[in-house]
């Protein structure tokens, strides 16, 4: 199941169109538009049944703006992982 062998092989740039900045500390995108940032430092990874959780060192972070989170509820999911 998933992806063809084709499709598998796309690249897609998921950050298109989408403003954001760099973070100092690990250079990963940080989205301008969000409610709040973390840039963190990924430190251990654990395997958990078909997921791996990745616990990380919160290096910098701020709020941006006041909103609602995107969550669960308000998406009417049961996982949102």
């Amino acid at each position: 199941k998933g992806r063809s062998e084709e499709e598998a092989h796309k690249v897609y740039d998921k950050l298109a169109g989408i403003a954001y900045t760099l973070g100092e500390e690990t250079q990963c995108p940080l989205l301008v538009e969000a409610l709040a940032w973390l840039e963190c430092r990924a430190e251990q990874f654990v395997d958990a049944g078909d997921h791996t959780i990745v616990v990380g060192r919160v290096l910098d972070g701020a709020p941006l703006r006041e909103g609602d989170a995107l969550t669960q509820k308000i998406l009417g999911w049961s996982y949102a992982g």
